[in-house]
């Protein structure tokens, strides 16, 4: 009897940051930051994963820009290219609708 072991290769997903994203920090406390890189960290490990990243609150906002929960009242907006996450805003509800109608 034969056996044959299928490898599949890891993808490293890098998160990248573009200039606005890091501005929109800058409204968070040191704690809402702490759970913003926290929801990364979750985001990273779920990346082509479907299963995982149901439960992670990722919903589809426009042709290329995703939103991600990180707390009640916080969240992220990233997209993805050529298989790496760029982060491109963070704010409440209220500030992410109008980032998305300017921006997108």
């Amino acid at each position: 009897m034969v056996f044959q072991h299928k490898y599949k290769a890891v993808e490293t997903v890098k998160i990248l940051t573009r200039p606005s994203y890091l501005r929109s920090l800058k409204r968070f406390s040191f704690t809402e930051i702490s759970e913003i890189n926290a929801s990364l960290a979750l985001l990273r490990e779920a990346m082509g994963k479907p299963h995982i990243h149901s439960g992670l609150s990722i919903r589809k906002l426009g042709r290329s820009i995703f939103e991600i929960r990180a707390g009640l009242e916080t969240r992220i907006l990233f997209a993805r290219e050529s298989g790496d996450i760029v982060l491109v805003f963070a704010g409440n509800p209220k500030q992410v609708r109008t980032w998305v109608k300017e921006n997108v």
